[in-house]
């Protein structure tokens, strides 16, 4: 069995999440996710809010589950501060910037946070994200996820869900299972999607 498997059949083992962005969306998903109760970690990288979320935590008025505060395991100022924690390694790191192509590198980013047993989450806008990624850590797992959230942050650390809230989720492949070093011609068929 895969170390990554075992690791997570180990009740005792904590799962340590980091999300890099921690606006309206970061902060609803990561404020989901963390059970602290079931060993499952979640801490956040912030930046505008970043003091406000140190100090209070995260209060989060939504539709879906009432109002409540959220309080990470840990509130970084910047990806260097959250490589550098004592975490043995971030199982998931979960990407919620907006996507900027023009402007920067997220891939470059994340670089310091991504352990040989990571897996990255994308939950970003925009399509065709994922091939940053992928470039940049080609045997790291990708899950990349579209999001429809009417989510808002009315103030620093406060996160307002005006409705419903869905996420779909799945793993990120860019065929690299296909060979694909010899194009299709007629003589060659397409690769089959069906391992033979």
């Amino acid at each position: 069995m895969p170390e990554t498997i075992k690791q997570y059949l180990d009740p005792d083992k904590p799962v340590h999440i980091i999300f890099v962005g921690a606006g309206a969306v970061g902060c609803f998903y990561a404020s989901r996710l963390h059970h602290p109760s079931k060993n499952i970690h979640v801490s956040l990288i912030a930046r505008s809010n970043y003091k406000a979320l140190l100090g209070n935590g995260v209060k989060l008025q939504t539709h879906s589950f009432g109002n409540y505060t959220f309080t990470p395991h840990a509130v970084f100022p910047n990806v260097a501060a959250a490589a550098s924690a004592p975490v043995q390694q971030w199982d998931y790191v979960i990407v919620t910037t907006k996507a900027l192509p023009d402007r920067g590198d997220d891939s470059a980013l994340i670089a310091p946070l991504i352990g040989p047993n990571s897996c990255i989450v994308l939950i970003q806008n925009g399509v065709g994200v994922e091939a940053p990624y992928r470039t940049r850590f080609p045997s790291t797992p990708i899950i990349s996820a579209v999001t429809v959230v009417s989510a808002e942050q009315i103030s620093l650390g406060v996160i307002r869900q005006n409705r419903w809230t869905r996420i779909h989720l799945g793993p990120y492949s860019n065929s690299a299972s296909f060979d694909t070093s010899t194009p299709v011609t007629k003589d060659r068929e397409a690769p089959s999607a069906t391992p033979k």
